[in-house]
């Protein structure tokens, strides 16, 4: 049975998980906490990075590999549709949408949530099993929140820089859109790419990992989320994860 492996709340592995259920692969997942995937990753045969796949045909180390690799199974969901030219046409919004809406959309969440231990340790949670973060993560969540913050570029200029290239992000979406969809008249991974990829910023209901209720967040980002929510590109991410999550 594939292995993946994650990041609980990670964006990507979002994509991936929520791909995998959709082509009805059955597979196995294990969660980690930042910085404790990167052992059991490197074991897998990754890098540092989630998510990774490992499958009888070989370990796929990134969000489009692993894309690429359900399209191969041929199974309920075809991530890149039945024809090749509408395929390069789909790859190319999911590497848009990697490149220029999931970082920023993970800097901004984790700049607004970092200060606050317990919504993170909660965001943590295994939402299957209800298994809690790892305690070495709680014990030293001031070292790794300083580690993330470094680690993803998380300061007020930057953050700023990303809501404003956010905002620009959602306005393009919307133009090059071909209709219901992203690209075609069927759902593909491009539209599974923007909405996983968006979801911090919008807090869909059926996420695959434990959010935050709004009446938890600090006043600024419950307002982002509110002028995200209303942008029709965050109602096009809610629609999606209210009719295919």
């Amino acid at each position: 049975m594939p292995h993946l492996h994650s990041i609980t709340p990670s964006h990507y592995c979002e994509k991936s998980r929520w791909s995998l259920q959709l082509a009805n692969i059955p597979f196995h997942e294990t969660r980690y906490s930042p910085f404790f995937h990167i052992q059991p990753v490197r074991k897998a045969g990754g890098q540092r990075t989630t998510p990774v796949l490992e499958t009888e045909e070989g370990v796929f180390s990134d969000s489009i590999t692993i894309s690429a690799w359900i399209q191969a199974q041929k199974k309920e969901f075809l991530p890149y549709g039945e024809r090749e030219e509408m395929g390069r046409k789909i790859l190319e919004a999911e590497e848009y949408f990697g490149r220029k809406i999931g970082p920023h959309t993970r800097r901004i969440a984790y700049y607004y949530l970092l200060p606050h231990k317990k919504l993170i340790l909660d965001a943590m949670e295994n939402p299957d099993t209800s298994e809690p973060a790892d305690p070495w993560f709680s014990r030293l969540f001031p070292m790794f929140r300083f580690l993330m913050r470094k680690g993803m570029n998380i300061t007020q200029a930057e953050t700023e820089s990303s809501l404003e290239k956010l905002r620009e992000r959602l306005d393009e979406i919307e133009e090059r859109a071909e209709g219901q969809f992203i690209v075609g008249d069927s759902l593909t991974i491009a539209d599974i790419s923007f909405a996983a990829l968006l979801a911090p910023m919008v807090i869909p209901e059926k996420y695959g990992a434990k959010m935050p209720s709004l009446t938890d967040l600090d006043v600024d980002l419950q307002a982002l989320i509110h002028e995200f929510r209303a942008h029709p590109t965050g109602q096009r991410c809610l629609w999606l994860y209210k009719n295919y999550r």
